[in-house]
């Protein structure tokens, strides 16, 4: 009925064990697949954003010239951006209209300290490690996919091979004609294990790489935003 060289003829012959471990990589696959996809976007569109503010910035010339203006704060680079803006706001106690007309001409309220320059890059970092830590959340779920994905299928390998012999010497038979079934059956699951931790470690591995992009690219926007905020501070 079932063509015999066929997964599904192998899952049939697994016990109902093999049978569980093999349902659940192929949930564990579908979540592992969801969360790459959606951190891939995630992290793309972040690139994306981080890219496109910073070329604006820069063609100002003035970097607290679009903190009044409209944007996606919702992003990585924005969020940073945002925490610097506030920060310098409540030193100079001030709003964002006056600083705006200021950094229209290079200048400030007022000029700021070298403390309060550092006040405002330790602002920045800490936005910084919170989008560090937000995007490296579900990470740790995907790595977890990745380690333990194969050790179930070798579990349910493990188990099927031994409820076949256990069978096979109660029977007192070694025909393998009888047992082959039961043992292709209990290798299906080391190969759904197998399945289910390629990709994910090949994702895992890209996002990553990603990642620490955008993390190098919040540090040297924050680089640019103090340096810019210093021509600020010197200029007349």
């Amino acid at each position: 009925m079932f063509d015999e060289s066929s997964p599904y003829y192998y899952f049939l012959m697994s016990d109902n064990f093999g049978r569980f471990i093999v349902l659940l990589l192929f949930l564990v696959s579908i979540v592992s697949w969801f969360l790459m996809l959606e951190k891939w976007i995630e992290v793309k569109t972040a690139l994306k954003n981080a890219f496109q503010l910073k070329s604006q910035l820069q063609d100002r010339g003035s970097c607290l010239l679009k903190c009044t203006q409209e944007f996606n704060s919702d992003h990585p680079i924005g969020k940073v951006y945002t925490s610097a803006n506030h920060q310098l706001i409540s030193l100079l106690h001030t709003n964002e209209h006056e600083l705006l007309s200021f950094a229209h001409d290079n200048l400030l309220p007022r000029q700021i300290s070298s403390i309060e320059i550092e006040s405002v890059r330790k602002s920045m970092e800490q936005a910084v490690n919170d989008e560090i830590l937000r995007y490296e959340g579900k990470m740790s779920s995907l790595s977890t996919i990745v380690s333990v994905s194969p050790f179930c299928g070798l579990l349910g390998t493990v188990y099927g091979v031994m409820t076949s012999f256990g069978g096979m010497a109660e029977h007192g038979s070694a025909n393998i004609a009888a047992i082959a079934p039961g043992i292709a059956g209990a290798l299906l699951t080391t190969v759904a294990g197998l399945l289910v931790a390629i990709p994910s470690v090949v994702g895992y591995n890209l996002l990553t790489a990603k990642i620490r992009t955008l993390i190098s690219h919040m540090d040297n926007f924050t680089d640019f935003y103090i340096g810019n905020l210093t021509l600020h501070r010197v200029k007349k």
